[in-house]
């Protein structure tokens, strides 16, 4: 994980790539999953995508198949899919991964939980990638006020989203409410 941090992907990689031995071995579901999830996330930051595909797959086939088809980290499995999915550019693969998740999420953590949110923002995300702006608004609207309702008004993770929402509404011509946007960003951010 530190030679993740330090943007070491190589080392990182091959530390994955072991501890996946590691835990295959051991036949530990929650310790296998997991590790693919990590190494999927470090091929995803080496944009290897493929590779990410593949083992955030495994991961979920295997959580699906050990604990059940509506399980917290089959959710986040899908959701690791829906990321991948979209640096691929497979637009569609990664809105039925993403919508999946909710589902699950809703069921298993609730609605306003700041997860469940983010997950919503990464659809949200997806939707402005694909110019369906007014779909990624009300995604943005919904997930921040989860998380102004979860986490609070001044919470550090509400700027980034904050900011994200100013740029939709930048391109979607609407600079007033942009601004507003970013103010409410750049405050919590400078406090």
């Amino acid at each position: 994980m530190k030679a993740f941090q330090r943007n070491e992907h190589a080392e990182a990689a091959r530390y994955w790539s072991a501890a996946l031995k590691i835990a295959e071995k051991l036949r530990g579901v929650h310790r296998l999953t997991k590790t693919l999830n990590e190494l999927g996330t470090v091929y995803q930051v080496q944009e290897r995508y493929d590779d990410a595909e593949h083992v955030h797959k495994l991961a979920l086939e295997i959580r699906e198949k050990f604990l059940g088809p509506d399980h917290y980290e089959v959710a986040q499995s899908l959701s690791n899919l829906g990321l991948v999915y979209t640096a691929q550019g497979k637009h569609r693969d990664a809105e039925l991964a993403y919508k999946r998740a909710l589902v699950i999420l809703e069921k298993v953590i609730g609605p306003g939980h700041p997860e469940f949110a983010f997950t919503l923002l990464n659809l949200a995300l997806l939707y402005v990638d694909q110019k369906r702006h007014s779909e990624a608004e009300g995604h943005y609207k919904r997930a921040i006020a989860i998380l102004e309702n979860a986490l609070g008004t001044g919470n550090p993770q509400l700027a980034g989203v904050l900011a994200s929402y100013a740029d939709l509404l930048r391109e979607m011509g609407r600079q007033d409410e942009a601004e507003e946007m970013a103010v409410r960003s750049n405050a919590i951010i400078n406090r």
